[in-house]
């Protein structure tokens, strides 16, 4: 009964949006449609060789963006309603060897990222404003706010697009 509850609880109050989450979602969105396409523009072989020995391809940091949004995912809502979190840190290396973007097909790694992105953007515009504030500890990492997440994790993959646009283009 109280789970019943409590979901109608996290309903109610995803209803009201702020226009910080919609900011939030609309910059992931920009962010996610004009690197889309010239994330597409990149092929073979540019986008599967790294740079120098022991740095990963743009294909694996691709990947790595997409194993960042997964992570976000769960910790975004999660986060909800939980008075505060503490999640598993995340070893990008074993990720990324693990799912093996290496070998993946580029253009379909594009769109499984930008797919999963505009999914997320709706999430993060949909956020209840009293749980911005949530904290939030990842590994043995300080606590964060979970707004501090959304706004890393958009940072982050700003980062990681630059250096998809250096690699991708050797």
């Amino acid at each position: 009964m109280t789970s019943g509850w409590r979901h109608a609880a996290i309903d109610q109050t995803s209803n009201m949006v702020t226009n910080k989450q919609n900011a939030y979602g609309e910059r992931l969105i920009e962010l996610v449609e004009a690197s889309k396409l010239e994330l597409l523009e990149l092929g073979e072989p540019g986008v599967s060789l790294s740079p120098s020995p022991g740095s990963w391809s743009a294909k694996q940091v691709l990947g790595h963006l997409f194993d960042s949004a997964t992570n976000n995912h769960q910790r975004f809502v999660r986060a909800i309603g939980s008075g505060g979190l503490e999640f598993p840190g995340y070893d990008q290396d074993r990720w990324v060897a693990a799912n093996r973007y290496q070998d993946a097909v580029w253009v379909e790694l594009v769109q499984l990222w930008a797919q999963f992105n505009r999914f997320l953007a709706q999430v993060i515009g949909h956020l209840p404003a009293a749980e911005l504030g949530t904290w939030c500890t990842i590994g043995d990492g300080e606590a964060v706010t979970l707004e501090f997440l959304i706004e890393d994790y958009i940072r982050h993959t700003q980062h990681h697009l630059g250096q998809i646009r250096e690699v991708g283009r050797t």
